[in-house]
């Protein structure tokens, strides 16, 4: 038997070696709740380390990761790869794109970034003219807001004035429209 949302696997009544079902779940829960090197890596690497974990991409090579299917994670774990095929709500840190990636039951997304310098991104890249989804939300009201923000040091809360159509910011101890 194994868990609902991580698929670990469950001790059984009276396992013979309890510290092998363990150590395995332990190593499956880094694999799918951690980080990934990459999600583009399409060559199944020739010498990996011990940990080490990728998301499949398309169109992936190598012994074992050309039978996985795209989107699963590949686990570098005793010697040996396992594919783990992720659940909606999975979210791993991407390394070498420096993003956060949620699995949404269909593919891997990118969510928030934040660079070395500071710099915040959320989504993709750019939004087609015709695009249906991967906009910012941003909260809303039915006219001017009034209420004082609880203070972030170094952030400015904004809202839309959904009644009069208008973006707002709390800066300098007061909300200042932005358009």
């Amino acid at each position: 038997m194994t868990t609902d949302v991580l698929d670990l696997p469950e001790l059984s009544t009276n396992p013979s070696q309890p510290d092998v079902t363990v150590n395995q779940m332990l190593a499956e829960i880094e694999a799918k709740t951690v980080r990934v090197i990459s999600s583009t890596t399409t060559a199944e690497p020739g010498s990996p380390s011990e940990g080490d974990t990728y998301i499949i991409p398309g169109s992936a090579t190598g012994t074992d990761w050309a039978t996985y299917t795209q989107d699963d994670i590949a686990h570098y774990y005793n010697g040996v790869w396992t594919n783990y095929t992720p659940n909606e709500g999975w979210i791993v840190y991407v390394n070498d794109a420096d993003v956060i990636a949620k699995f949404n039951g269909t593919d891997w997304v990118g969510t928030i970034v934040e660079d070395v310098n500071n710099n915040v991104t959320v989504g993709e890249a750019s939004l087609a003219t015709t695009a249906t989804d991967g906009f910012l939300y941003i909260p809303s009201c039915a006219g001017t807001p009034t209420g004082t923000p609880t203070t972030k040091t170094g952030f400015a809360p904004l809202v839309i004035d959904s009644t009069n159509n208008k973006l707002y910011a709390y800066i300098g101890g007061a909300w200042q429209v932005m358009n």
